[in-house]
């Protein structure tokens, strides 16, 4: 990573979340190790993003009802 910068941010976890971490992961690696599966788990959300605009991009709907209800509507 390395970019020279922190940014200190503060979350709330569950108690044995919090337990567990502290008891597998050495102290002084911990922002590490959660910087990194903060990392991973975004690449995972923006790939499934991309995905899901990808798949509604590939859809060819037919808008001509979607046209034609709006044509008949009064406002």
């Amino acid at each position: 990573m390395g970019y020279g910068f922190a940014v200190k941010m503060t979350f709330d976890i569950a108690d044995e979340i919090g337990e567990r971490f502290t008891a597998v992961v050495p102290k002084g690696t911990r922002s590490k190790v959660v910087a990194e599966l903060i990392q991973s788990r975004l690449a995972s959300l923006e790939t499934d993003l991309a995905a899901a605009c990808n798949k509604a991009n590939g859809l060819n709907l037919d808008m001509t009802d979607w046209e034609k209800l709006n044509e008949s509507e009064t406002w």
